[in-house]
């Protein structure tokens, strides 16, 4: 389970940034569907929005 999210979730942020290399993307946002995958998302680095809580934010590296 956990395991495997994070998994996912680190694969995801990577091609992201790789991606950002090439395009205009700047951050990754997700909804996370209640509380405990909020904190799932920001144990990762993610950040709430201060008007959606369950809306967060992550800024990619500039390179």
């Amino acid at each position: 389970g956990h395991k495997l999210g994070a998994s996912l979730l680190q694969d995801a942020v990577k091609r992201c940034a790789l991606v950002s290399q090439h395009a205009g993307i700047r951050a990754m946002l997700v909804h996370a569907l209640h509380d405990r995958a909020k904190q799932f998302y920001e144990h990762y680095g993610f950040q709430a929005s201060p008007v959606h809580p369950l809306t967060l934010l992550l800024r990619l590296p500039q390179g």
